[in-house]
């Protein structure tokens, strides 16, 4: 954890959160207290950081997701904070309610190939910035596309160009303030959608 009104990059404190990798941290946008991080250990947790003690293995989440494979992604909606999204391996998009005090509660879960393979980047579903009901994710499925989904599962969007969008978009965002949608490929490509 760092302090950025600190001088210097070293750490301010360390946190041992996860018996394996580290793949996304999300910091709540109301309680900066809350962070929810996805992790290869099939988990993503959410974690007090005014409990956490640096250095210490002994540091307890106050709830966790877990999936059956790894947790490519896990983020905190961005109004509320009152969702998690998270992507998994297992071969699911999960949406799940969070209280202030970091509880969950009902889980949708939503079924979308997320296997990849090993030379793509893994997908990692992302919110609507302005919405909570509203994420992007990249797609397998042929002909290739990027899809906008709602918090029921529902696919909104397909958002493809056959004679241009010829490969997997693995991470895709919305632009905070304009009607934009863009999507990345492995090979440094970049879709834009207007």
């Amino acid at each position: 954890l760092g302090d950025r009104r600190t001088p210097g990059t070293d750490a301010e404190h360390v946190y041992w959160l996860h018996q394996k990798s580290l793949r996304t941290v999300s910091v709540h946008p109301i309680n900066n207290h809350l962070i929810v991080t996805g992790s290869t250990d099939c988990t993503a947790k959410i974690w007090d950081l005014r409990n956490l003690k640096s250095g210490g293995k002994s540091n307890k989440w106050l709830d966790q997701i877990v999936h059956s494979k790894n947790v490519y992604s896990a983020y905190f909606s961005p109004l509320t904070g009152n969702h998690i999204l998270t992507t998994s391996l297992d071969g699911t998009l999960n949406v799940v309610e969070c209280t202030d005090s970091g509880k969950l509660g009902k889980r949708k879960v939503i079924k979308h190939n997320n296997h990849v393979g090993r030379w793509l980047t893994p997908f990692r579903a992302a919110w609507h910035p302005s919405r909570e009901d509203v994420f992007v994710v990249g797609s397998m499925e042929k002909p290739r596309r990027i899809q906008v989904y709602d918090c029921e599962g529902n696919i909104l969007r397909n958002l493809s160009d056959p004679e241009v969008l010829g490969s997997v978009c693995s991470l895709n965002v919305f632009h905070p303030t304009r009607n934009v949608l863009v999507g990345g490929n492995s090979s440094g490509r970049v879709h834009v959608f207007m």
